[in-house]
């Protein structure tokens, strides 16, 4: 996950760039999509893909060593927390500490 998130972002970010580079406007309206575009992708990838994919790597590996299977409920939980900390006024600020 962490992985194709680290190749899909310039992807997405350069789909956003070629749009404002063909949208109609000045050039303010094109540097403001552009620095737009590439603050809110970083900030999803800092944010949410980051975190919620070292702790769902961090709980892979504790349960290879328990021998133990990784529940669908817990990775849900991981990735709605990520979602929940990703956002800034619906998170409750916790950190990934479990």
């Amino acid at each position: 996950m962490l992985l194709t998130t680290i190749f899909m972002s310039p992807l997405i970010f350069l789909l956003h760039f070629l749009h404002a580079y063909e949208a109609e406007g000045s050039d303010l309206v094109k540097f403001t999509f552009m620095f737009g575009a590439m603050f809110w992708w970083m900030w999803v990838f800092f944010l949410f893909f980051v975190p919620t994919g070292l702790q769902l790597m961090k709980r892979a590996k504790r349960s290879v060593y328990h021998g133990t299977e990784l529940e669908l409920g817990e990775i849900i939980r991981i990735l709605w927390k990520g979602i929940a900390n990703t956002l800034p006024f619906y998170g409750s600020g916790e950190k990934h500490n479990d």
